[in-house]
């Protein structure tokens, strides 16, 4: 069994699925600007650098990485809110053919949304209750 391929493979039999929700609050600046540097953030924080990726314990540890790296590289940006899914896949190997490390099924249970809220300690709230 292979331990990661080029694509989604975080480790054997961890999978992330490449969707997520993502809210943002920011101080007026260039939208542009911001959206690019919090993506690369982003993107950066959840699959690491190009040579070896990032080892993850788990989705809200992957989460929180996320947010942090888009707060480190944004000072303009207050808070970070990400939702992600939390799907579960099962090897499977087709009639007829050998499992090589390659097929696998989304299960309906154990499943969810994992969320967190990551925000600066000098940020203001988003809502008066």
């Amino acid at each position: 069994m292979s331990s990661k391929n080029s694509h989604n493979q975080l480790w054997p039999l961890r999978f992330l699925l490449p969707f997520f929700l993502l809210q943002y609050a920011y101080q007026p600046m260039d939208y542009d600007s911001t959206y690019a540097t919090v993506r690369g953030a982003l993107l950066d924080g959840v699959f690491g650098p190009p040579k070896g990726g990032v080892y993850s314990p788990s989705v809200q540890y992957t989460l929180y990485q996320m947010a942090l790296t888009a707060l480190e590289r944004a000072p303009q940006v207050e808070s970070v809110f990400l939702n992600m899914p939390n799907l579960h896949f099962l090897p499977c190997t087709p009639v007829g053919s050998k499992f090589e490390d390659d097929v696998y099924i989304a299960t309906s249970e154990p499943h969810g949304n994992i969320e967190a809220v990551v925000t600066r300690k000098d940020a203001k709230p988003h809502a008066r209750l």
